[in-house]
This record gives structure tokens, C-alpha cells and sequence, in this order.
């Protein structure tokens, strides 16, 4: 049996910018409305005359995704070729395929994704960082208008996804200029980790690569079992007892443990279990920042 994880909450402060009230008081034409279920982002979106579509907001996808059901129920028919999918060490073949209107609130993209069985997680589609970070094709249903920058915001009181809008918050912290990730420097028992902004996971995620061995002498608290993209799992949970992120530390937090080899990076850091109020990403200025 997969244990409930220790999640930890940060308590964190903010100075909002003097027009930030004027700007969330009112939608938007940018706002997306989600809910939260299972810890996972979950909007709402229409595919030519498929209305009612589930789409998980998953900044740890570098591409969307979409179930192979709903391309047949669309008579789409995917591109020639085959591509590797790599999720969580987990290989994979997937084609891609080709949407003309992916409509989510007022927005709308174009975009070619990868096409996929995601039954197992009961959605119809996960929207990556082609769209969140790089807003390829995004415009406004009503004025054909693109966002005037290139933010993401994640407003957890009234559940709102914005595009487009500048904030600034007291805590905040550089961004790495990749595109494939959404990458934040983090110290974990006195080790500098690279972590990958991941607002698809429960639980944030450290990979013990040869180079990090002393992730395997964290305390044990539990197993987590479940499904993933390309198969289940089972790993260790662990606690993690001093976790800094900025100006903003935590000593009492859980983190599963992957056996990953040769990732980029050194884990996920999970949105949801940071719980943070509002968490906002400029990828111009590449920089994080939250309340």
C-alpha cells in the first residue's frame, strides 16, 4: 500500500506590486479557471466538437499530450514516423499528431503534440511547456491578439491559470535558460540540486544518479505505488529535513526516490506539494517568484 506523503507547506510572504489587486479584482481574457484533484491541475478544453475535454497542466511535459482516444473520436490521422518518449526513465514509442483549435477559456492554440494511451490517468490530454512556456500559436478567441509577454501565473485562490500578465512577489528565484525545462536551483541537506518545476507531480522527485548517493541514506517513511505514462512504479518515500529554495527554507518535507540514470537534472520539485497561494513565471526575464 502506497502511504500518504508528509507534505509540506511553505510559509511564505509576498509584497505585492501596487496594481497586482487591479489586475486579479477582474477576469481576464487570458484567465483559465482549474481544479485541483488527486494533486493534479486540471482545466477544461474543447477540440473542434469535443467540448468538456480534461487537460492536466504539467510543466514537467517538454510537449503536450493527447489520448489516442480522442484522436480517433476526431478522425485525426497521426503524422508518419515514430518518436522516443522518455518518462521517468521509461522508454517509449509515440507519433504526433496535429490540432487545428485546442480552445481552453477565451485562449486558443494550434499545436502538433504526441498522441498517447492515457487511460490510466483518467484524463483526455496534458498541456506541456510548448504551450505553457513557449505559447507557440496562443491568441485571444476574440481579438486574434497573442499575450503581450511571455508569463505564466498560477492564482491558487480563485483557481485561475493567467497568461500574460506581469507580476512581482517577494520570494523569487533565477529560472535556467532552457527550453525544454522549467529548471530552479535548490539545497537539500547542505547538496545543491538542479530541480525541475513540475506542477503534473503529487510529490516532488530526487533522481540518485552514481553522483548522488546520499539520497539512498534518507530516512524511509513509506512506498508509493502507482501508474505512470509508460508503466507502474513503486518507490520509497523519504523525508527530507532542510530544503532551501531562495530566501525560503522547510525542514520537515518528503520526496520519492527515482533510479533514474543519466538525467539532466537532479529531480522534480513538486508545485502542489509547495503549496504556495499564488506562483507566478517570467520566462523573459527567466525568473520564478511566489506568494
Amino acid at each position: 500500500m502506497a502511504r500518504q506523503a508528509a507534505l509540506c507547506f511553505l510559509t511564505l510572504t509576498f509584497i505585492l506590486c501596487c496594481n497586482f489587486k487591479a489586475i486579479s479584482a477582474s477576469q481576464s481574457c487570458w484567465d483559465v479557471p482549474f481544479r485541483i484533484s488527486a494533486g493534479w491541475i486540471l482545466v477544461k478544453a474543447r477540440i473542434g466538437g469535443l467540448d468538456g475535454l480534461t487537460f492536466q497542466i504539467d510543466t514537467g511535459s517538454t510537449c503536450s499530450l493527447i489520448d489516442r482516444k480522442i484522436v480517433r473520436k476526431l478522425g485525426l490521422t497521426p503524422e508518419p514516423g515514430e518518436y522516443r518518449l522518455n518518462a521517468y526513465g521509461q522508454i517509449g514509442n509515440a507519433k504526433k499528431v496535429e490540432l487545428s483549435a485546442l480552445q481552453m477559456g477565451r485562449i486558443s492554440t494550434r499545436l502538433r503534440c504526441f498522441e498517447a494511451d492515457l487511460s490510466m490517468w483518467s484524463v483526455d490530454g496534458l498541456i506541456g511547456l510548448d504551450v505553457l512556456r513557449h505559447m507557440n500559436q496562443i491568441v485571444n478567441i476574440d481579438t486574434g491578439e497573442a499575450p503581450a509577454r511571455k508569463t505564466l501565473t498560477l492564482d491558487f485562490g480563485p483557481r485561475c491559470l493567467r497568461f500574460g500578465e506581469s507580476v512581482k512577489l517577494d520570494h523569487a528565484v533565477p529560472l535556467e535558460a532552457d527550453p525544454t525545462q522549467i529548471v530552479v536551483a535548490a539545497e537539500i541537506q547542505g547538496h545543491s540540486l538542479r530541480l525541475a518545476l513540475d506542477t503534473g507531480s503529487r510529490i516532488s522527485v530526487l533522481y540518485a544518479g552514481a553522483q548522488r548517493d546520499w539520497i539512498h541514506g534518507l530516512p524511509i517513511i513509506g512506498y508509493w505505488e502507482g501508474s505512470r505514462l509508460l508503466g507502474r512504479y513503486q518507490q520509497k518515500e523519504v523525508r527530507i529535513q532542510n530544503f532551501i529554495l531562495g530566501t525560503t527554507r522547510c525542514d520537515d518535507m518528503s520526496a520519492l526516490v527515482s533510479d533514474a540514470q543519466n538525467h539532466p537534472i537532479d529531480g522534480l520539485l513538486s508545485v502542489v506539494q509547495l503549496g504556495p497561494k499564488i506562483l507566478h513565471l517570467d520566462f523573459d526575464c527567466n525568473l520564478m517568484s511566489w506568494k
